[in-house]
Parts: structure tokens; C-alpha cells; sequence
């Protein structure tokens, strides 16, 4: 699966990220494979399930 670098730095602004929104626009390509998301995210410490409690969902 595959999204647009704009996608992630929008999801990342929702989830109240906006520093992490702006180096994902910076280090990302595009497009980002799930797989791209998971590294990058791993460098700064972002993981699916922080996100999703940060977005007032449960994992």
C-alpha cells in the first residue's frame, strides 16, 4: 500500500505532530510505501499505535 507524502504529513498535523509533518515532507518520498512509513517513523520514535492514541482511537 502506498500514500502520498502529503497523506502522512497531514495524518501526523491531526495527530498533533506538526515538527514530525514537516521532516516527513523534508525525508520522505513520494510516494511512501507502508514499509518507508515504519522505518522513518522508528528513527523518530512515531509507531502506528501512538498515532491512533494520539488521534483519540485505541489500537
Amino acid at each position: 500500500m502506498q500514500f502520498s507524502r502529503q497523506e502522512i504529513a497531514d495524518m501526523l498535523r491531526r495527530a498533533g505532530l506538526s515538527e514530525a509533518a514537516d521532516k516527513a515532507m523534508a525525508e520522505l518520498p513520494d510516494p511512501v510505501s507502508l514499509e518507508d512509513c515504519e522505518i522513518w517513523g522508528d528513527r523518530y520514535g512515531l509507531t502506528k499505535d501512538m498515532l491512533i492514541s494520539q488521534m483519540g482511537g485505541s489500537p
